[in-house]
């Protein structure tokens, strides 16, 4: 019963190949019909359950992304009835609007920044993160590891490579509020990228891992549409780098994530620091 529950949940999918576009009034029925049965088949279900083909595609794991599908779903299918937008036109009301993905990056090709594992796995051993790091020499990867510091209101970002001591980066804004943790992370992710891809750009890479030691930033990333702008900005610039690159969790006791720790507790900053706003 399981792996039938599970296929129902991924005929979603069907969405982002389709791309919101060639589908007949049939396809939007059987459409319907599929996002009904995943409705039903996911509260049977934990919100992140252990099975190796819901993990396959786990940017579907989140009640969120289905509700999602649906509603754009339903929307366009209104659109695709000439009945149903000249009675909208009529009436002079506003159909939902979906939220307008970025131009560059629309939801079906968008692919995940960290890996497809449950977050209950996530917790790995220090063996587990050693070996991961043997791996990134051997594979022609290039690891680096980024952290971020409140004070205040001022947010200090650093990434630290190494393999490549020279590569060594720090950021610092002044905000006008305190922080959340989480966005403080993505910044310094998103610094990180910033700084890294046109560095990565001109080296053969199979891949860029990106470690950082907060779980929130690696749950956010995970999902395929992100209501926060700054996650946002880090899957915008994944998708424009030639290389993959994946986001990793790790402990907070490796010695390279001791040391991008160290990096972003600057003693003092003389300049004047830019303002940095979050929504």
């Amino acid at each position: 019963m399981a792996p039938v529950s599970v296929r129902s949940i991924l005929q979603p999918l069907l969405v982002y190949q389709a791309q919101f576009e060639r589908l007949t009034l049939r396809d939007w029925d059987l459409l319907e019909t599929a996002n009904r049965d995943a409705m039903w088949a996911i509260r049977c279900l934990p919100r992140i359950t252990p099975i190796a083909t819901l993990q396959a595609e786990a940017q579907l794991n989140t009640i969120d992304e289905i509700v999602h599908q649906r509603r754009m779903a339903r929307h366009l299918k209104s659109q695709a009835v000439p009945a149903a937008a000249a009675l909208a036109h009529y009436y002079n009301s506003t159909l939902p609007q979906p939220a307008a993905p970025s131009p560059e990056i629309p939801p079906w090709p968008k692919a995940q920044a960290s890996d497809n594992r449950p977050l209950t796995r996530l917790r790995q051993s220090n063996r587990q993160v050693e070996q991961e790091a043997i791996v990134t020499t051997i594979d022609d990867s290039l690891a680096v590891y980024v952290d971020a510091a409140i004070d205040s209101c001022v947010l200090h970002t650093s990434l630290v490579c190494p393999t490549l001591p020279e590569t060594q980066h720090t950021c610092s804004y002044v905000t006008e509020a305190p922080f959340p943790s989480v966005l403080a992370e993505l910044a310094a992710i998103r610094d990180g990228l910033t700084f890294m891809i046109p560095k990565v750009d001109c080296l053969s890479l199979n891949r860029l891992l990106v470690f950082t030691d907060s779980k929130q930033a690696v749950r956010e990333l995970r999902k395929v549409i992100s209501s926060l702008d700054i996650a946002s900005d880090v899957h915008r610039l994944i998708h424009s780098c030639a290389c993959p690159i994946r986001v990793l969790w790790t402990r907070r006791s490796t010695l390279a994530q001791m040391a991008a720790d160290a990096a972003c507790h600057p003693a003092e900053v003389q300049h004047s620091l830019p303002l940095l706003r979050f929504y």
